[in-house]
């Protein structure tokens, strides 16, 4: 079998093609880059039709869902598989997702459900795996554990041991405080405020989309109008919940947990891996952005409690992160998500927080507890093993071809 890849700069990209080539395929890729829809040129268009042209795949693959692509396999009738690991994701909204050469894998299955329901079907839903070759060759096994690498320390970075830390965005970048744009009437506002102040305490409901009336809408729509293109079906109400509402719930979601954890467990090293270098918490030490192949799996590995709190518009899927720290083989301590406790037994594989106190319970109990928190840490690395490796994930998408 060939397989077009379209490379662009994704998590998982490099995993994919060990996997492709491990079952014998022949892989090719062709550059894909898109930060923005006005990105992608005429010119990388025409080269990515061309590539199919030339290497006449049995099927184009990326990671996340691209329009254009879609159509130009469309044209050549060519299978066109995409695994969406991103939450929330407009291109999901184009009336390109319903060319019959797509095959769209979700790795949340409310969102599925969503799409689904409105009678698309070129969607499926499936799980995240991870390449649990490379991640084993990296940090062993948990008999055989390989030694963390550690930072340089002349560089300004510091060892990657700690006893709590955090990797992921607060949000705080200017491009993601779409929240920041509304100016609304004090009314609006307020019930805006108060939709965000609810939602942070609520595990495995969404709130906001349902609290979304169609008067407040109005109110959204003269301060942040939101205009939609004529291919984009994604509707005033969707926008404004995933993408401005569901952001600002996490933004607040993961600083106040922080800066709790700063001040209930100040003796403890807690390590933030985040993209803002500004974000300051009170005893927490913030470390800048860490790279996602090399020195990742070591955080995970070397930690004592991995976090893992969901961005709020994944409705039920496991986040990536949540899987990338079990194939570590380390310990995950998360928020309730559908999916994780669907796959995963709490309290055998991982365990889950219920609200900001009993999380800061839980990190008390298992930094006093080694034995208990490495047993689990062991069994979520089998369970991963077992039933998230990313050969079996490619096996079943092939299938729908």
């Amino acid at each position: 079998m060939k397989i077009l890849i379209a490379d662009w700069d994704s998590f998982g990209d490099r995993d994919i093609e060990e996997v492709f080539a491990a079952k014998g395929f022949d892989v090719v890729k062709s550059p894909y880059v898109e930060s923005e829809p006005e990105a992608v040129t005429t010119k990388q268009l025409a080269d990515f039709a061309e590539a199919i042209d030339t290497h006449k795949p049995d099927c184009v693959f990326s990671y996340n869902f691209f329009p254009p692509i879609s159509d130009i396999c469309q044209q050549k009738n060519t299978p066109y598989i995409s695994w969406v690991y991103d939450s929330p994701y407009m291109h999901l909204y184009s009336t390109s997702i319903e060319n019959p050469v797509n095959r769209v894998f979700l790795f949340d299955a409310g969102m599925y459900q969503i799409l689904a329901g409105r009678g698309i079907e070129t969607v499926y839903h499936l799980p995240l795996g991870v390449n649990t070759a490379r991640y084993n060759r990296q940090c062993g096994t948990p008999d055989r554990p390989k030694k963390p690498g550690h930072l340089d320390l002349t560089t300004g970075r510091l060892s990657l041991e700690s006893d709590i830390s955090f990797v992921g965005s607060l949000y705080t970048e200017e491009r993601h405080r779409l929240y920041d744009r509304l100016n609304p009437d004090a009314y609006t506002g307020g019930y805006l405020d108060a939709i965000i102040a609810a939602q942070k305490h609520i595990y495995g409901a969404d709130i906001i989309s349902p609290m979304l009336t169609d008067d407040i809408i109005v109110g959204m729509l003269q301060s942040f109008p939101y205009a939609v293109e004529d291919d984009v079906t994604m509707t005033a109400r969707e926008f404004y919940a995933q993408y401005v509402l569901a952001r600002k719930v996490t933004s607040v979601e993961r600083s106040e947990i922080l800066s709790l954890i700063g001040q209930l467990f100040p003796d403890k090293k807690t390590l933030l891996f985040t993209n803002d270098s500004d974000v300051r918490f009170q005893n927490v030490k913030n470390i800048g952005a860490v790279e996602y192949y090399k020195e990742m799996p070591d955080v995970f590995r070397s930690t004592k409690i991995n976090l893992n709190i969901t961005l709020r518009s994944i409705l039920t899927g496991i986040p990536l992160r949540a899987l990338d720290i079990m194939a570590s083989g380390g310990f995950l301590l998360s928020n309730y998500q559908a999916e994780l406790c669907e796959h995963f037994t709490p309290g055998e594989h991982f365990d889950y927080y219920e609200d900001y106190e009993d999380l800061m319970t839980k990190i008390e109990h298992y930094l006093s507890h080694n034995s208990e928190r490495k047993d689990i840490a062991a069994a979520g690395w089998e369970k991963i093993q077992r039933e998230f490796d990313l050969s079996d994930r490619v096996d079943v998408m092939l299938e729908c071809l």
